[in-house]
């Protein structure tokens, strides 16, 4: 008895070495790349969480005062990690 049928295109993902995006999903990406990157430049200039959600219509996280995304934002700051590594590596 061979494989069930969904382990086979999973096998030729892994074969292929490809992922196909479905069009219909190809815009929900774009505007959320977009979004991330409108919201990286806010916080880079204001250094704000909530003022970035608000005027860039984005949320990084769903509830970041829970998830102590100040200061995980001021950690990778000091250290010039993620948005804060202007060598963009």
């Amino acid at each position: 008895m061979g494989p069930p049928s969904g382990d086979c295109g999973l096998c030729g993902l892994l074969i292929t070495g490809e992922l196909r995006v479905h069009a219909q999903y190809r815009g929900l990406l774009r505007g959320f790349c977009g979004g991330k990157a409108r919201w990286r430049a806010c916080y880079l200039q204001r250094a704000d969480i909530a003022a970035c959600d608000r005027l860039t219509h984005f949320t990084v996280h769903p509830s970041p005062q829970a998830a102590g995304l100040d200061w995980k934002l001021d950690y990778l700051k000091r250290r010039r990690l993620n948005l804060f590594n202007e060598s963009g590596t």
